[in-house]
């Protein structure tokens, strides 16, 4: 009972790591029911539910994978926080599994906080999308529907994703023991298995290869599935690699009498190092499903389901990106209190954050973007897709990742006033 107590209270403590995660599960609580939904919505085939559905079946597949993963990013990032918790435990003389209980303690309170509102908002999530599309495909039927199968889908999902999120929590506590939690730097070793293992200057060929092959292959939209994959790695190539490479030199050499672009630049090419994976997942994603709702744009109804993935899944990537976002400026505490106290001033952090959060994100939507522009502009003009088409994908596009930068910039701007504050008074 006495460890029930401690993991509530620590949570408690903790509130803002616990509810960035908390978000998590409750974003991913939503997915699954208004999917679940999707695939099993009789009204929208005239009877016939999507299950049987192949296409639209791997779309729901793929996008589940894509919030699975999410929520592992999250949970690493969770357990990055938690590492001065199990730093007192382990010196107090608690056992491994104390420990692993105490974690596993936290998760659960999380998951019975959030399933239950996740469920609720995800039906009438699920009964307005069904109203749109309804509208939209002039079908006459209630957008209202039997909730139970919903349910039953989203929580064998979570039987099955659960379990392997406590064993992922149980074997970071087992294979990191006291000395390894004093130097936190050391708990998460960076890999090199997400890009190749090419120069920073070979992701920029790559890039200019893919504007290459869409400007010579036939103007049409199953041309551009091998353009759109190049594309994709090369952007994530030159965001993970070539940039932090480019900044890397430009601090050193450029901006030394810069104070403010000296941090900023640091900073960033840091977040853009930390976010690899996700921000590798995000061009791929970003990329290739936009080429898959043009693919499927001559069926109203593939395409709307389509679409809808896409939004979730790009709302997941960009959620994540904040998590992760939230997480690294809690550690740069001592950083930035270090910086106050050798002469930045509070306005000088302003602009700081200013610039590195405009850039990360900036970045984000315009290297990705810039393949889904000369696409949509080929199909333009080819008069394979009208205008108005191309001005909602752009908005699908663009809209999540500002909403993310946006509240990323709030919470970063807030947590450096506390931080100079409390500095200050320290001193």
């Amino acid at each position: 009972m006495g460890l029930v107590r401690f993991a509530y209270k620590m949570l408690l403590r903790k509130r803002k790591e616990s509810l960035a995660y908390g978000i998590m599960l409750f974003f991913l609580v939503i997915t699954t029911v208004v999917l679940s939904d999707v695939v099993n919505n009789p009204s929208i085939r005239h009877g016939e539910a999507y299950m049987g559905d192949f296409l639209i079946t791997s779309i729901i597949f793929i996008v589940i994978c894509f919030s699975s993963v999410m929520l592992y990013f999250a949970n690493d990032a969770f357990l990055q926080l938690k590492s001065e918790e199990l730093l007192i435990m382990g010196m107090s003389g608690q056992s491994f599994l104390a420990i692993t209980s105490y974690l596993w303690l936290q998760i659960m309170m999380l998951l019975i906080a959030f399933l239950p509102l996740g469920l609720c908002t995800g039906y009438f999530m699920a009964v307005g999308i069904n109203k749109m599309m309804f509208i939209l495909m002039h079908i006459h039927a209630s957008p209202f529907f039997q909730p139970l199968h919903c349910f039953f889908y989203t929580g064998l999902f979570f039987l099955v994703l659960i379990p392997v999120i406590l064993l992922i929590d149980a074997g970071f506590v087992y294979r990191h023991n006291i000395a390894d939690l004093l130097h936190e730097d050391h708990i998460r070793n960076d890999s090199n298995v997400v890009m190749l293992h090419l120069p920073s200057s070979a992701y920029i060929i790559i890039a200019l290869l893919a504007i290459v092959m869409f400007l010579t292959v036939p103007v049409d939209i199953d041309h551009y599935a091998m353009p759109c994959m190049v594309g994709a790695i090369g952007s994530a190539g030159m965001l993970v690699k070539t940039i932090p490479h480019f900044l890397k030199k430009q601090t050193s050499l450029h901006l030394i009498d810069n104070k403010i672009a000296l941090v900023s630049m640091s900073f960033l090419s840091e977040v853009l190092k930390k976010a690899k994976h996700i921000i590798t997942i995000y061009c791929i994603a970003t990329i290739m499903m936009i080429h898959m709702i043009m693919t499927l744009k001559d069926d109203p109804v593939e395409s709307l389901v389509a679409a809808h993935a896409y939004i979730i899944t790009s709302l997941l990537l960009s959620v994540s990106m904040m998590y992760l976002y939230r997480s690294m400026i809690l550690k740069r505490k001592m950083a930035i209190i270090n910086l106050y106290k050798v002469g930045y001033m509070l306005s000088q952090f302003k602009k700081i954050i200013k610039q590195e959060v405009m850039s990360f994100f900036g970045l984000l939507i315009a290297l990705p973007g810039l393949y889904i522009i000369i696409m949509l502009l080929l199909l333009l003009m080819n008069h394979t897709i009208s205008l108005s088409f191309v001005m909602i994908v752009m908005v699908i596009n663009i809209l999540p990742p500002v909403i993310m930068a946006l509240m990323t910039w709030r919470y970063y701007r807030q947590s450096i006033i506390v931080e100079l504050e409390e500095g200050v008074k320290d001193e």
